[in-house]
């Protein structure tokens, strides 16, 4: 794992030995020399920086709220961004992020690749700094500036072609160390470099020329700008938004640096294009307004694939196409952004999770980790048109995006890179709230229980105006209440798409959560007549290793994971039965893999045909971010399989046939 991660440039060559470096990297190096005998930190020396509310004034970094403890949302960003700065300098620890070709940069992209600070991690770090004035994350930008600028740049080559070019996520930043990835399966490492728009950034090094006057920043930014602006506009055409999207982005970063109207002329080719092939009307299963296309595998694995987006990379060409308006104030484009937008809400806003879908797939996976992400369009949109059911949406997933942030570098990258700008908005929305501000807070029964008693309580729901309003339930099944604090019981176990209707104060909102409560068999666990196996506490393994993770969505506790690298992989439990009986088998499990197989032997033998292999369907997610968590009882729950054992200790053993699952306990109910 250290070589290709650490080492992987000290290969001996043919007739040689000693480093082996890709043709354009550099390094830029300084000196410092004191002569006044004193003794300063010389990799940290002092610099000159203006208070947060200069930047902001300058308009240099754009629109972007100064960070003030006096403002809700504002205040819980910049501590939630804090923290999500302690976890990104903790994973640089754990991963040994260091050396010459490696510092600055983060690693674990695709699990093996260095991320060559996707989605701009410079410009992330510098934009907190410029409205925070913490100069942590001044040296974190900086560090990463100076390893994506000399290390993942092309300055000179042969070719001149090259020159310009970024090198997108890969193994060793530049890729072509290693024939193959180390490790099995796709999506585990990419062992060749190469290039793509879609995967290259401007806005870093212009932030840190305008914060340090480093020209070299600058120039480097015009010197894949112009690559992209020559090159890249030469017969352009339309493929997916990210490309447009992100060409937009880092061309209009370089135009606000410079003036120059070659950029500006260039984004013009792009934007005329996008214009072209925005789709409009609703067709073929999708809204209309989000440049509609037959998804990729990774996007729908269905057949026929779904037509529709991925949402991530509507708002990133949304990003870009504001940069380009707040330039031009051209009315189309203010059109077509505020049609992406409420495409974005038609097709991919969830409620239940207060987030998007990955694509618009229905099988694809939700939550609200892309929010901030595409709140900048939203947003942007909002202001352009008042349009209250994006705001509504805005006002919905501003509590949810906050506390899905994480510190791992690709992540981290995405959140704050543009959430800054639509912040101020964000934080006004809850200040003083244009629709009803519902907060609705579930209490599901304990685990185990077999429980199917629900509260609901919605008494933190936020009037326009200071004014009052009506709060109705609608709970799934059928039934219905008014007010604020309610309670439920349902028939059965299983998954409830519970509405919380708002009205009041000149307006009308809907809050939606989703109820997963557990069979009602397992009422068996507390009358003694079930044994429950904690997933985590497996008595042995074999073939590979699983992970044991804490803290997903709605778990007893620690779960497994990672059961998918290798075909044959077991896992053994010992469960202990008080007495002799028939019982049936019982799991909760998750999984986004499209088909998770695995074999079922007891005491060593298989029970049944249908154990040989058994298929566990799609859930949507690993429960990360949402309750994915399904119950499968083997044999089907119309004619479970029973299964005869003896009081004491037996061993159930499960065997991966392919794909990935996440477990979390196993149950044997003993029948009456």
């Amino acid at each position: 794992m250290d070589e290709h991660r650490l080492f992987y440039w000290f290969q001996a060559l043919e007739n040689a030995g000693g480093y082996k470096l890709r043709q354009g990297v550099s390094k830029t190096h300084e000196v410092w020399i004191g002569l006044d005998g004193a003794a300063p930190q010389h990799d940290r020396p002092l610099m000159a920086a203006c208070p947060p509310s200069w930047y902001a004034n300058s308009k240099v970094f754009g629109d972007f709220a100064i960070a003030d403890a006096k403002r809700e949302v504002v205040k819980e960003y910049d501590a939630k961004v804090a923290a999500t700065l302690e976890g990104y300098l903790q994973n640089r620890e754990r991963n040994r992020e260091y050396g010459a070709l490696n510092f600055g940069d983060w690693w674990g992209e695709r699990v093996i690749n260095w991320g060559n600070i996707e989605y701009d991690t410079q410009h992330a770090f510098f934009l907190q700094f410029a409205r925070s004035g913490d100069f942590r994350f001044f040296q974190a930008g900086e560090e990463a500036e100076r390893h994506n600028r000399d290390v993942d740049t092309v300055h000179a080559h042969a070719n001149d072609y090259r020159v310009g070019a970024v090198y997108s996520h890969c193994m060793g930043h530049v890729g072509d160390y290693y024939a193959k990835s180390p490790l099995p399966g796709p999506h585990q490492g990419s062992p060749r470099g190469g290039f793509s728009v879609s995967h290259t950034w401007c806005e870093g090094h212009c932030d840190h020329y305008f914060l340090t006057g480093d020209r070299r920043s600058l120039e480097t930014a015009r010197k894949i700008a112009d690559r992209y602006g020559v090159y890249g506009t030469t017969n352009f055409d339309f493929t997916n938004c990210r490309v447009p999207g992100w060409h937009l982005i880092l061309t209009m970063g370089v135009y606000r640096a410079t003036g120059d109207p070659f950029y500006l002329n260039a984004a013009r080719i792009i934007v005329e294009r996008v214009l072209e092939r925005q789709t409009e009307e609703a067709a073929l299963g999708s809204a209309g307004g989000g440049w509609r296309r037959r998804m990729v595998p990774g996007h729908c694995l269905c057949e026929p694939a779904h037509y529709g987006n991925a949402g991530f990379m509507v708002g990133v060409l949304l990003t870009g196409l504001r940069w380009y308006h707040q330039e031009t104030n051209d009315p189309r484009v203010a059109r077509s952004i505020h049609l992406g937008a409420r495409y974005l809400i038609k097709d991919l806003w969830m409620p239940a999770v207060n987030g998007f879908r990955y694509t618009t797939c229905p099988r694809s996976s939700s939550g609200p980790w892309s929010n901030l992400l595409l709140f900048d369009g939203i947003g942007y949109a909002y202001q352009l048109t008042g349009d209250q059911e994006l705001a509504q949406v805005l006002m919905a997933g501003t509590d949810a995006a906050i506390k899905s942030m994480s510190g791992m570098g690709k992540s981290f990258t995405m959140y704050i890179r543009v959430a800054p700008h639509v912040l101020d908005l964000l934080a006004k929305l809850r200040e003083d709230p244009v629709l009803p501000l519902t907060q609705l807070n579930v209490e599901t029964p304990a685990p185990l229980s077999g429980s199917t008693t629900v509260k609901f309580d919605a008494s933190g729901t936020r009037w326009p105006k200071g004014g009052t309003g009506r709060l109705t339930w609608d709970f799934g099944d059928g039934a219905t209440a008014v007010g604020e604090k309610v309670e439920h019981t349902y028939a059965r176990g299983g998954k409830y798409r519970v509405i919380l209707t708002a009205e009041g104060g000149g307006g009308k909102a809907t809050a939606e959560a989703m109820i997963n409560l557990p069979p009602k068999e397992l009422e068996a666990v507390a009358r003694g007549r079930a044994t429950v196996v904690e997933a985590e506490g497996f008595s042995g393994q074999g073939g590979g290793n699983v992970r044991i993770v804490p803290d997903r969505v709605a778990a007893s506790g620690p779960i497994i994971t990672g059961w998918h690298m290798e075909i044959g992989h077991w896992l053994e439990w010992k469960a202990t039965v008080p007495e002799a009986g028939r019982y049936r088998l019982l799991l909760k499990y998750c999984s986004d893999s499209p088909n998770p197989r695995r074999e079922l032997r007891v005491d060593g033998q298989i029970p049944a045909d249908s154990c040989k292999e058994i298929a566990f369907p799609r859930t949507g997610g690993f429960s990360v971010g949402k309750d994915d968590w399904a119950y499968l009882t083997v044999g089907g729950e119309e004619k479970p399989l029973l299964l005869d054992l003896t009081a004491g200790e037996h061993t159930i053993r499960m065997t991966n046939l392919g794909d990935g699952l996440a477990l979390d306990w196993l149950a044997l109910i003993r029948e009456k």
